[in-house]
């Protein structure tokens, strides 16, 4: 794309007005063809004082949207978003959505084949992970006779990290049980960690070059 002219001006005046032709280009000539220039520049400054001062009036509803959203919920005594029954303790799931909360036994029941969703528990006081050491196994491995119970670092496609303790059995590649789960190990035999898909595709579109 060509510079724009009112840009290329001031720049072709001045490496003129450097080789001496000051006689052939006045002073007034060089400030005259300078003025597009800094009004542009005048124009640019001032846009980004509108978008600062924007920000500025919006700040206090973001700061009471950001408290409102640090608040639980739900407290005892409340309805379950799913059952709609009483409960004394709630879990809000960053997967799931920002505005569901649901009671213990309605989470674990619709989390049981989703282990790497982050929920998170109200103590009263603060909100705290909720999940322990969950255990992932297939369908394959469910069954057979030679399992074996491994404890595993996963990095989710948030890259959060997870304590989960995974299955594998002798008649299967531990790298090919874990890329059923969509996650790919951290080294191809007796992998101790293992990384979600999701997560490698956001690293390796960051690591591009657009320019």
């Amino acid at each position: 794309m060509a510079p724009r002219r009112s840009i290329l001006k001031p720049v072709l005046i001045i490496k003129h007005w450097r080789k001496g032709g000051v006689a052939q280009r006045s002073k007034i000539d060089l400030l005259a063809a300078l003025l597009p220039l800094l009004d542009q520049l005048t124009r640019y400054y001032r846009n980004k004082k509108i978008v600062v001062t924007e920000w500025h009036e919006q700040r206090d509803a973001i700061f009471d949207a950001f408290l409102s959203a640090s608040w639980p919920l739900a407290c005892a005594g409340d309805k379950c978003s799913s059952c709609q029954k009483l409960s004394d303790l709630f879990f809000l799931c960053e997967d799931c959505g920002p505005q569901y909360v649901e009671c213990m036994s309605c989470s674990n029941a619709s989390h049981d084949m989703r282990p790497l969703h982050f929920r998170r528990l109200w103590n009263g006081h603060k909100y705290i992970q909720a999940d322990g050491v969950v255990v992932i196994e297939t369908q394959h491995n469910s069954t057979c006779t030679s399992r074996i119970l491994r404890l595993m670092d996963i990095y989710d496609c948030k890259g959060r990290h997870h304590k989960v303790k995974m299955r594998f059995c002798n008649c299967e590649k531990r790298a090919a049980t874990l890329l059923k789960h969509g996650l790919w190990p951290a080294r191809p035999v007796s992998p101790n960690a293992a990384y979600h898909i999701d997560f490698l595709m956001l690293l390796s579109a960051l690591t591009l070059d657009y320019r």
